[in-house]
């Protein structure tokens, strides 16, 4: 069986991680933890497209992050655990 596409990964991770982060834009755990979990699947990520698929999904969570209505703190705090994630992402070789 062939490993699915870019598009259906995306599609999949869409589907997974877009209502979650729409309904707790402004709940900075959940945003947190969705990071936290994003940082999690580093390691098993096996393609450069599934790479993608989470560097699309921790930009949308910046995103969501820099324009929600959170404290100073609590979005400092977000923002450093989604760059955790992204460290952790580019530390798997290519």
């Amino acid at each position: 069986m062939a490993p699915p596409s870019g598009k259906a990964l995306g599609r999949a991770a869409d589907a997974a991680f877009d209502a979650i982060r729409q309904a707790g834009r402004e709940i900075p755990a959940v945003l947190i933890r969705m990071a936290d979990v994003l940082g999690q699947l580093a390691p098993s990520l096996r393609s450069g497209a599934m790479r993608d698929v989470v560097e699309r999904q921790l930009g949308k969570l910046t995103e969501t992050a820099e324009r929600a209505g959170l404290s100073a703190s609590d979005r400092k705090a977000t923002l450093i655990r989604i760059e955790q994630a992204r460290i952790a992402l580019r530390g798997r070789p290519q």
